[in-house]
């Protein structure tokens, strides 16, 4: 029986039949960047992290449980910029080494030298919500203004690269908030000039910090007017500016007014500090840490049940631990996927 028919069948009977299809590893806390909209290490915090860096023979453990577990996809990401890990590129070969469909989010504010590594990786998730010098400066990078000259570069080289090999995906992540929502055509613009395949525009989730930059109910209106607009524009890539209007409208098209997720059987998370959860994102689903059982005793454990089944059963966007963490979910397009397949079982038993 194929791995993914195993996981439906755990969706499908509140049991764990098989481990994670994505395993989430958050390497690192050092970022290049200082966003303005990031809840980590916005200007507007009043303290930033140190740096930490997962061990690698922490996540050499851990690609071998995944391996083991027949995971097909790792996630390198962190509470910064992944490629800032002193060894990311012995991360990033482990994963190759491993026929690992990987995934990395990333700034693409990189140094050259890492490139050629950066361009083995099957999808780049990267995080660019500005489109010129000046905004950039201002939102993404006041630290070092002039970083915008190396991502444009980065960019430019690795969609000559990908229209070459077919290879890597890149998928563009803008952030939006009030500081850059007036911007969006120029982000589209930029993204065909570039040969970019995606955009995944993403509302921002904001911290106590952060709350000024979130759209006012002006803005979202203005929003959802430059949307419309946008999404009647023949594109060469693809875009979710149409979900982002539904959501914003609630209309009954609006794919993040989810009943249930269904994260707990697919996914699995580790962070720098060794906390495991299960989810991508919501940290707030964390159920151990790797100092105190191991990976596999973790993800099979009574918490992780609990949750699982609090997911699917209790899900509600107005309480924790969903609120303020799930409202703009990017997993949502999966997390249907799998509600529709879950009708389909059920009806054929």
């Amino acid at each position: 029986m194929r791995i993914e028919t195993l996981r439906l069948i755990g969706v499908a009977k509140d049991t764990l039949t098989a481990g994670p299809e994505s395993v989430y590893l958050d390497i690192n806390t050092g970022c290049n960047l200082n966003c303005n909209f990031c809840w980590i290490h916005s200007p507007r915090q009043k303290t930033q992290p140190r740096p930490r860096n997962l061990p690698v023979p922490t996540i050499i453990k851990v690609l071998d449980c995944a391996q083991k577990w027949g995971s097909s996809e790792i996630v390198l990401s962190g509470d910064g910029e992944p490629t800032f890990h002193p060894q990311f590129k012995t991360i990033a070969e482990e994963c190759r080494r491993r026929e690992f469909t990987t995934f990395l989010t990333t700034n693409a504010a990189f140094p050259e030298p890492l490139m050629a590594t950066v361009a083995r990786i099957d999808y780049l998730y990267i995080n660019f919500s500005a489109p010129n010098a000046d905004l950039y400066a201002k939102i993404q990078s006041p630290r070092n203004p002039r970083l915008f000259e190396r991502v444009s570069r980065n960019l430019k080289i690795l969609g000559a690269i990908a229209k070459k090999n077919k290879h890597p995906h890149l998928t563009i992540a803008c952030i939006v908030n009030r500081s850059n929502f007036h911007a969006i055509p120029a982000v589209m613009d930029f993204a065909e000039k570039t040969g970019m395949h995606k955009i995944t525009f993403r509302m921002m989730e904001p911290t106590r910090a952060t709350r000024a930059l979130l759209l006012s109910a002006g803005d979202k209106k203005a929003l959802v007017r430059l949307a419309r607009l946008q999404c009647r524009t023949k594109r060469p890539f693809a875009h979710n500016l149409g979900d982002i209007v539904a959501g914003l409208e609630d209309s009954p098209a609006n794919p993040y007014r989810l009943g249930a997720c269904f994260s707990g059987w697919y996914n699995l998370f580790v962070d720098f500090n060794g906390n495991v959860g299960i989810c991508c994102h919501n940290e707030k689903l964390i159920v151990g840490n790797l100092r105190h059982a191991s990976l596999e005793d973790l993800w099979t454990g009574p918490r992780a049940q609990r949750l699982r089944l609090a997911c699917k059963y209790h899900f509600d966007i107005r309480r924790a631990p969903f609120k303020g963490e799930c409202e703009w979910c990017h997993w949502q397009n999966a997390n249907t996927a799998i509600a529709g397949a879950l009708t389909q079982f059920n009806h054929a038993r």
